[in-house]
């Protein structure tokens, strides 16, 4: 938090996902906004925190909410996919770093979505997961 403080988003989102603890880098992102993180961080940044965000989302209920998780993740696919610079790395290493993650990435909005829908046939209100699928049914389809 202190970085962030200071301004130094990146170092502080890098900081947080060293720190391997999702309440450190729920916490940090409660401070900020999509636009402010994909306007400041770096592609592979980017990657890391989806991919954990999609992580845990795929296997736990999450504490912000689902709407909030799902515009986050939602927001960093489409900038990793199609606001970012693809020359970022001549050499292409970033861009096989990207395919690596976006197919974890992928993997967690299926099991979500899984989890979601059994979650949707037990409920007595299965229509409060209706947007979060349809979410994850649009993700499914964007991720390649």
């Amino acid at each position: 938090m202190e970085l962030l403080e200071m301004g130094m988003i990146p170092q502080a989102v890098e900081a947080a996902l060293e720190m391997k603890n999702m309440e450190a880098l729920l916490s940090l992102l409660s401070e900020m906004t999509p636009a402010l993180l994909t306007e400041k961080c770096s592609r592979v940044l980017l990657l890391c925190t989806t991919q954990q965000l999609a992580a845990d989302l795929s296997t736990n209920e999450p504490t912000e909410g689902l709407t909030t998780r799902l515009d986050w993740i939602k927001n960093m696919v489409v900038h990793i996919l199609f606001n970012s610079e693809k020359d970022e790395n001549p050499d292409g290493k970033v861009e096989e770093y990207v395919k690596i993650v976006m197919d974890s990435v992928k993997d967690c909005i299926l099991s979500t979505s899984d989890r979601l829908q059994a979650l949707a046939l037990e409920s007595e209100n299965p229509g409060e997961y209706k947007g979060a699928l349809t979410d994850l049914k649009m993700l499914h389809h964007m991720v390649p």
